[in-house]
């Protein structure tokens, strides 16, 4: 049931580091979309926590959400003061920041919102509505956001959970074999064998393994079962671990393809980041869940996988930069694997 006239619906949690103008834009969109909604607008909150960012961004976060550490409204007097902005005096990385605005906010559902994201319209109603429908028809219990590239194209996201197969098939290549290759679940592809599509009265919702954190809905009484977000990943992977815990708990994740929304894609980091950080994040998301015999075969994997891609991008010549980061990877994951 979605909630009365005076109740918080939705608490939009947005964390910002170093991207003051896109996290500008983004509050720019939440608002108007929040605005122009019917059923979100005086129901939505939005908490935003800039990690000890170094640019303009508490400036330009400051001019929409008003003072640190208050909560202001734009709204009639009679209506409860809901926006909320925390700065923190150090980085303290994606999953902790989330948590620290999860731990207050008060909405019948969060939005986990990166801040290079813009929202289109009717999408955030689109996702609250597909949720309640979700909830009573399905286990769905985390949505994300059909994700777009600036040029309006769909963004691949997520993948079939990782396990020694899927992890296999990603880091060996094999989803790229010809026609055989398509039928192959990975950790960053989910097999057409295993896709299941259910049709809301508001949308198509994508069922697969796990989705990206990116613009990620999660109804409050599922992450109170689940938990908060790993802490232990300071960014990336923490979105796959967290479907995991949820397939746990018996709680499927799936994309809602009506919602779309804008995301630039490493605006807040960058792409060699990205793929360290997915590499490492693996290695972390297997110690945690798998048997301990897993280890050294991922561990292997994980390499072998860094030297393929080193191969292909260094000596083919396809990207040099990539290849480059590839063996920073290597030496990342030697290093954490060693000292587990």
């Amino acid at each position: 049931m979605l909630s009365s006239n005076h109740q918080i619906l939705l608490s939009v949690v947005i964390v910002s580091y170093n991207t003051a103008t896109l996290t500008k834009q983004c509050l720019l969109s939440v608002i108007k979309e929040v605005t122009n909604s019917h059923l979100l607008k005086h129901k939505t909150e939005i908490i935003v926590v800039d990690n000890a960012s170094t640019d303009d961004s508490v400036i330009a976060i400051g001019s929409l959400i008003s003072h640190p550490q208050t909560r202001v409204t734009h709204n009639a007097p009679s209506q409860p003061k809901k926006h909320k902005f925390i700065q923190n005096p150090t980085n303290l990385g994606f999953a902790r920041a989330n948590n620290q605005a999860l731990a207050g906010a008060r909405g019948e559902y969060f939005l986990l919102l990166n801040s290079d994201t813009l929202v289109k319209p009717g999408s955030l109603e689109k996702l609250v509505q597909n949720m309640n429908w979700a909830q009573s028809h399905s286990r769905i219990g985390l949505l994300a956001g059909n994700l777009l590239n600036k040029d309006g194209s769909v963004q691949h996201q997520g993948g079939a959970l990782p396990n020694l197969w899927t992890l296999k098939t990603h880091m060996l290549l094999l989803t790229k074999l010809p026609i055989l290759g398509r039928w192959l679940s990975s950790t960053q592809n989910q097999s057409a064998l295993y896709q299941n599509t259910l049709s809301s009265p508001h949308g198509q919702l994508h069922v697969q393994g796990w989705v990206g954190g990116a613009a990620l809905l999660i109804p409050k009484e599922v992450y109170q079962k689940i938990g908060p977000l790993d802490e232990n990943i300071f960014m990336y992977g923490e979105d796959t671990e967290y479907c995991l815990r949820a397939k746990r708990a018996g709680f499927l994740s799936a994309i809602d393809q009506s919602a779309p929304i804008t995301h630039l894609g490493f605006a807040s980091s960058s792409s060699s980041q990205a793929l360290i950080g997915e590499m490492t994040g693996l290695l972390y998301i297997f110690k945690k869940h798998a048997p301990c015999w897993q280890l050294p075969l991922v561990y292997r994997l994980l390499i072998i996988g860094c030297y393929i891609r080193i191969a292909l991008f260094g000596l083919i010549g396809l990207d040099k930069n990539k290849a480059q980061t590839y063996k920073r990877a290597i030496s990342e994951l030697k290093k954490r694997y060693n000292n587990d």
